[in-house]
C-alpha cells in the first residue's frame, strides 16, 4: 500500500470524524490492500497501548486490533447479560461511515470458565467477561482488507494532532518491518502437575460416574514452563498460525499478558439469523503413515467409550439450542476432524434463531459444553471445583467477536497457553466417562499440549 494513499485516506477521515466529535464512539471505514496481519500485530507491541488481538478463522476472516477506543469488564454471573448490554448501547450511539461485515465498533475478547477470578495471581488481568473495541482494526476476508479506526471523540480537539498521531500510529503499524526475535532463548523449568495426583483424581471421577452421582466431567492439567528472556507474544502467535491445520487461531492481550492458542472447537457463530454450533468430544492421536492415521480414525467412529462422551455433547447442546432457535438440524453420525496432533469426533449443529434471540443469550447457556465441563453441568462443575488445584482463566471458555450487526463468532479457549514475560502455562483436559482408563486419558492430554509444545520448538531454534 502506499504510503500517499494512506495519507489521503486520513485527512478524509479527520474530516468526516470531526462532524461528530462529542456524540460517542465514531467508525471510519477504509479499504486497503491485505497486509500482513501477523507482523501488524507484532507492530502494535511498539505503540504505547495495553490491548492487542488477533483472530483468524480457517477459510474466513482474519482481524487484528490495537490499542482500545472502548473496552467493558465484567464479573459474576450476569457478566453475558452485562456485556451485551453495554455493548448495545454503544452500538445504537456509534456513528459509521459505512456498514461491512467485520469492520466498524466490532468487539473483541472473551470470558472465563467460571463466573469470578481472582483478582491477584495468574489471570488478574483477565476478568470473567473482557472485551475492547480497537482503535485500529484490520479486518480481511476473501481477499479484501479494510483498516477501521475507531474513536471516541470530545469536542474542541484539534484535527491537526489527530491527523499526526493517525499517521504515525499507522505508519509503524503497516510499514514497519523490523522483526522481532529472542535468540538464545532456553527452557530453564517445565513442571507438570503431579501425574498421580491427576490419575488419581480421574480415578475417583470413574468411581462417582459408576455410582450414579454423574455421566462425564472434563479434567484439565496444567503444564508450566520458564524460560530464561521475555517472550513477546508474536513471537509465539506466528508459529502457531504457521502450523495450523485446522480451526482458529487466537491472541488477545491484555496489560502485558496474553492468552493464545490454536483451537480447533467453534462454540457458537451467528450469520444473521443463523447459528453454528460445533460438538467435538472423542479423541485419539494422528497416526504416524496415512494408512495408519486413517485406521486409527476409523476405529475412533467405532469406539463406544468416544461415541458415548461425544452422544453427551451432541444432545445437550441440541437441548440448549432448542430455547433459541425456530428449527434444529444435525447429522445422526460424526465425521472426523483431523488437527495436528489429534483427530477428533465431531458433529455440526445448525439453528434458525428465534426472534428473541441473541448471540449472548446462547454463548451464556451453551458455556460451558459438556466437552468443557460434563455432564450433568452443576455437579460436573461441582467436582472440577473440588478436584483441580488450579484455576481455569480464560482456557476452555468462549473467546471471540461480534460486530454488533448480527454477526459474531466464538471459540472454544482449548489448545492454549497464558503467556506472561518468561512464564508460559499450557492447559489440556479429557473427558472423563464411566469407561474411561486413566493412564490413556493423561496421554490425550500429552497430545493436546503438543501445539503449543511444537510452537514454542520453532521459536527456541531461531
Amino acid at each position: 500500500m502506499e504510503e500517499q494513499y494512506l495519507t489521503l485516506e486520513l485527512e478524509k477521515a479527520v474530516e468526516w470524524m470531526a462532524g461528530f466529535a462529542g456524540r460517542g464512539l465514531v467508525s471510519y471505514i477504509i479499504p486497503i490492500p491485505p497486509a500482513d496481519l501477523l507482523n501488524v500485530f507484532a507492530n502494535g507491541s511498539k505503540l504505547s497501548v495495553h490491548r492487542r488481538a488477533f483472530w483468524s478463522e480457517d477459510r474466513g476472516v482474519t482481524f487484528v486490533g490495537i490499542g482500545a477506543a472502548l473496552e467493558y469488564n465484567a464479573q459474576g454471573d450476569r457478566r453475558f447479560q452485562e456485556t451485551e448490554e453495554w455493548y448495545q448501547q454503544v452500538i445504537h450511539h456509534a456513528v459509521k461511515n459505512r456498514i461491512i461485515y467485520g469492520t466498524g465498533p466490532l468487539m473483541i475478547g472473551g470470558f472465563s470458565f467460571s463466573d469470578k477470578v481472582q483478582s491477584v495471581g495468574e489471570w488478574q488481568h483477565f476478568p470473567s467477561a473482557g472485551f475492547f473495541i480497537p482503535r485500529y482494526l484490520f479486518t480481511e476476508k476473501d481477499d479484501q482488507a479494510w483498516l477501521t479506526i475507531n474513536m471516541h471523540l470530545r469536542s474542541g480537539f484539534s484535527k491537526d494532532e489527530m491527523l499526526n498521531r493517525l499517521k504515525n500510529d499507522l505508519q509503524i503499524l503497516l510499514f514497519s518491518q523490523e522483526k522481532q526475535d529472542t535468540p538464545d532463548l532456553k527452557i530453564l523449568q517445565k513442571v507438570s502437575d503431579h501425574r498421580g495426583d491427576w490419575l488419581q483424581a480421574a480415578r475417583e471421577i470413574i468411581d462417582r460416574i459408576r455410582a450414579g452421582h454423574v455421566d462425564k466431567v472434563v479434567l484439565s492439567r496444567t503444564l508450566n514452563i520458564i524460560l530464561n528472556k521475555i517472550l513477546e507474544p508474536a513471537i509465539l502467535l506466528e508459529k502457531l498460525y504457521a502450523n495450523r491445520t485446522y480451526g482458529f487461531v487466537f491472541a488477545i492481550e491484555r496489560e502485558g499478558d496474553c492468552f493464545l492458542g490454536a483451537t480447533p472447537e467453534r462454540l457458537v457463530k451467528r450469520d444473521g439469523e443463523h447459528l453454528y454450533v460445533d460438538c467435538l468430544a472423542g479423541t485419539d492421536r494422528r497416526g504416524e503413515t496415512a494408512a495408519e492415521d486413517e485406521a486409527i480414525g476409523q476405529s475412533l467412529l467405532q469406539d463406544s467409550k468416544n461415541l458415548a462422551e461425544h452422544r453427551f455433547v451432541v444432545e445437550s447442546i441440541i437441548e440448549t439450542m432448542q430455547a433459541f432457535c425456530e428449527t434444529i438440524s444435525a447429522p445422526g453420525y460424526p465425521r472426523l476432524v483431523k488437527t495436528e496432533s489429534v483427530q477428533h469426533l465431531y458433529t455440526p449443529v445448525r439453528g434458525q434463531m428465534k426472534k428473541t434471540a441473541s448471540l449472548f443469550k446462547v454463548i451464556g447457556s451453551l458455556h460451558p459444553t459438556p466437552a468443557m465441563g460434563g455432564s450433568p453441568r452443576e455437579r460436573a462443575l461441582a467436582m472440577i471445583g473440588e478436584l483441580e488445584p488450579h484455576e481455569r482463566g480464560w482456557y476452555a471458555a468462549p473467546v471471540g467477536w461480534t460486530d454488533g450487526f448480527q454477526y459474531g463468532d466464538f471459540a472454544v479457549g482449548i489448545r492454549s497457553v497464558l503467556l506472561s514475560g518468561q512464564k508460559l502455562r499450557l492447559f489440556a483436559g479429557c473427558g472423563i466417562v464411566k469407561d474411561s482408563k486413566p493412564d490413556q486419558e493423561y496421554e490425550e492430554t500429552e497430545m493436546k499440549f503438543r501445539p503449543i509444545l511444537r510452537a514454542l520448538e520453532g521459536v527456541l531454534h531461531v
